[in-house]
């Protein structure tokens, strides 16, 4: 109780006669003072420092939802650039190693990289990414996305015994 009743004295005492830090207010990294305009001494505000919105250049249409399950012996990493640069686009393991990646060059629109997953098939958690590099050589924006790889699925038959059902009358 005696505790709670010098805690409860020192806050009033505070507040009463002024912090010590009043007279230097200190400023947050990435924050700008602004001063503002009162009866008393100028106060410093704290207010966030001002960014620019930045346009997204690139984006990840395939796989095109986190923890899709792939059961194909390849995977299709595809997606889109507004504006030009090279993209490197990878394929991980779970424990995040790279298993393969490449670079591309694309120049304002889609783009497709076909990885085949290694045999045997590993099973579970894997990961896809794609990065775009700037003119100065470093990482603009970058997409992660997980998918799952599952048991290999065999491609429908058609009727004819053939895969796709291949359409002997017309060809096709």
């Amino acid at each position: 109780m005696v505790a709670w009743v010098g805690v409860l004295a020192v806050t009033v005492g505070l507040a009463v006669l002024g912090r010590p830090s009043d007279a230097a207010p200190a400023v947050a990294v990435g924050a700008t003072p602004v001063v503002g305009v009162s009866a008393g001494p100028p106060e410093a505000v704290l207010a966030p420092a001002a960014v620019a919105p930045v346009e997204e250049r690139l984006d990840l249409t395939a796989p095109s939802m986190r923890g899709l399950l792939i059961g194909t012996r390849a995977i299709d990493i595809a997606g889109t650039v507004r504006g030009t640069g090279p993209v490197i686009v990878t394929l991980e393991s779970r424990n995040q190693h790279i298993l393969e990646s490449r670079t591309i060059q694309v120049e304002d629109g889609p783009f497709v990289v076909s990885f085949d997953l290694p045999n045997p098939r590993p099973g579970g958690r894997m990961f896809v990414s794609a990065v775009l590099i700037g003119m100065d050589g470093l990482p603009v924006e970058a997409i992660r996305r997980s998918f799952e790889s599952g048991p290999l699925r065999e491609p429908p038959m058609g009727e004819d015994g053939l895969v796709g059902g291949i359409d002997v009358e017309n060809g096709t």
